[in-house]
């Protein structure tokens, strides 16, 4: 609510955007059609815009009816993408183009019937936070097909098509005959068939005589017959970076650190 001497009618427009999808809401009495885009009317409202003691905006939490549509993205588990949000304003006593008041991304939606409850974070928020130091570990800490692992994603994706899901499990043909956990540590993707959107899930293990790769998470929007497309995993040791990859120069891991700590209370290191 905005409180001013002018008696000001502010009026909100949402943005929410997840991959290819778009969804546009307006805290107006009637739809608002705003750079060819129609927002949708719709009982919305947003919490207080304060300032973090730091000096960027906190985060903000933006209420929704439970029956908005952008919810089913966490009905079921986290989208495999960032879901952002975008809020302007406009006086309707003075007509003109909308600021932008918030831009961030979705944290977590929570249902409180007949509300739900959006909790956002502020664009700046991320890019101010201290980053990972990396540390001496006996496994490679680079992120699998990452800038720092150097190996290319393309080279080790396999695509094949659904044959049986069974919760969190597909069975595949390809997989079958593969070595046991080839897959394990790598991810699966695959377009959601409801909404166009690109999902991700990490494989937790593959059985090369079943065929079955067991997903961390629900396959939403995947159907028997679907093609999807499966990346090899890694167990982060430098045998493995080695022998399956050919990547032992951009390993990160430091296999031969001493196994007795000279902080552990030995007379002899």
């Amino acid at each position: 609510m905005e409180l001013s001497v002018d008696d000001a009618k502010p009026i909100e427009l949402y943005e929410i955007v997840y991959g290819l999808s778009r969804w546009y809401y307006t805290s107006a009495d009637r739809n608002i059609t705003y750079d060819s885009k129609v927002y949708k009317a719709v009982p919305c409202s947003h919490g207080d815009v304060e300032q973090a003691i730091s000096g960027e905006k906190a985060q903000l939490m933006v209420m929704f009816p439970h029956y908005a549509e952008f919810g089913e993205v966490f009905r079921v588990q986290p989208p495999s993408e960032v879901v952002s949000l975008t809020l302007m304003v406009q006086n309707y006593l003075s007509p003109g183009d909308y600021i932008t008041l918030w831009r961030g991304r979705v944290l977590n939606v929570d249902w409180k019937f007949p509300n739900m409850e959006v909790l956002v974070e502020n664009i700046f928020t991320s890019m101010n936070r201290v980053g990972l130091r990396r540390r001496y570990s006996a496994q490679c800490p680079h992120a699998l097909y990452s800038v720092q692992c150097g190996v290319n994603a393309n080279l080790y994706r396999d695509s094949s098509f659904v044959l049986a899901i069974d919760g969190t499990g597909i069975t595949v043909q390809s997989v079958i005959g593969t070595v046991n956990n080839y897959y394990a540590g790598g991810y699966v993707t695959w377009i959601n068939n409801a909404n166009g959107n690109i999902e991700k899930r990490m494989i937790v293990a593959s059985n090369g005589t079943t065929g079955v790769l067991q997903l961390t998470g629900p396959t939403v929007g995947l159907s028997v017959s679907q093609a999807i497309s499966m990346y090899a995993g890694c167990d982060h040791t430098i045998s493995t970076c080695s022998s399956k990859f050919n990547n032992s120069d951009n390993c990160g891991a430091i296999p031969y650190i001493p196994s007795s700590s000279p902080f552990g209370g030995s007379s002899l290191y």
